[in-house]
């Protein structure tokens, strides 16, 4: 198999109202390098999971 070297760590933030995924730089400042409009989709709100890996 072959190997990604170009891979970049990203900060997502889900939105709910209008439903949009940003993602940010987690190194960089405050704005967003883009986001992805969830048009049409469901965003709903879960309870925290503690097994569940940061």
């Amino acid at each position: 198999g072959h190997r990604r070297k170009n891979w970049k760590v990203r900060k997502f933030v889900l939105r709910d109202d209008p439903a949009y995924l940003h993602y940010y730089d987690p190194a960089g400042g405050e704005e967003p390098l883009g986001a992805i409009h969830l048009r049409g989709c469901v965003v709903t709100v879960v309870e925290d999971m503690p097994d569940c890996k940061e």
